[in-house]
């Protein structure tokens, strides 16, 4: 028999660095066993931002799947940019080509 989820939520948190908090605290989970978890499996990936789909069943167990980082922080790491432009209209930082 298959557990009825209650809540699916999407979430992204450092890799290695999630924390019980307001994020969280909407989703009735037990919050120190989910940080537990997601810090275990993403400690790998430390500096990137790692969204996550976390479902939440009625008995107020969860399961979660990562996903890969935003494409946006991917191209900043690609091209070693600490940070986005602060004004993206008034100059163009940089210039990219896609090869394969």
């Amino acid at each position: 028999m298959s557990k009825k989820v209650a809540r699916v939520m999407k979430i992204q948190f450092p890799a290695g660095g999630a924390k019980p908090g307001p994020a969280l605290a909407g989703a009735g989970i037990q919050m120190p066993k989910f940080c537990t978890a997601f810090n275990d499996q993403t400690r790998d990936r430390m500096g990137e931002t790692v969204p996550v789909v976390l479902t939440i069943y009625e008995d107020k167990d969860f399961s979660f799947v990562l996903k890969t980082a935003p494409a946006a922080e991917m191209i900043k790491k690609a091209c070693g940019i600490k940070k986005g432009q602060a004004m993206p209209e008034l100059l163009k930082l940089l210039h990219y080509q896609l090869k394969n």
